[in-house]
């Protein structure tokens, strides 16, 4: 539950302190914790088409619809970047233990941080300014 996710993730933060990756320590955080709350995006199917996704088209995370969609249904140009990296390490992190995840191959930056803390946000009618020291963070 909630409590696991935030105590794995406070235990984790401090065991890597010294060589942490902030960015990398937050999305894995993040991934968990839109997993245990239900909020998760759909990652099986385009939340536009309900076509299924494959793991290496260009997709990309649309919070207002609840997950990814394939480029070729998206109309807004607002909607460039293919995150299928996203779709494929909010996958991989989701159904690992925190115990097995391997910090040192994983480097996510600001922006994808940045993508699913959006999409966070925009599940629970948070906005950025909502969290005060969020820039510390990212």
């Amino acid at each position: 539950g909630l409590f696991r996710v935030l105590s794995n993730g406070i235990y984790h933060l401090e065991q890597f302190a010294m060589n942490a990756n902030s960015c990398t320590h937050l999305f894995i955080f993040l991934t968990k914790l839109m997993f245990e709350t239900g909020v998760y995006p759909n990652r099986s199917e385009c939340v536009i088409s309900g076509e299924n996704l494959s793991n290496n088209g260009f997709v990309t995370l649309m919070p207002e619809h609840g997950g990814f969609a394939k480029s070729e249904f998206i109309d807004n140009n607002k909607y460039i970047e293919n995150d299928i990296n996203l779709l494929n390490m909010m996958g991989q992190i989701s159904g690992e233990s925190y115990k097995n995840i391997v910090f040192e191959k994983l480097n996510f930056n600001k922006k994808e941080v940045n993508k699913i803390f959006n999409f966070f946000c925009y599940q629970f009618n948070l906005e950025e300014k909502d969290f005060k020291s969020l820039s510390l963070c990212i």
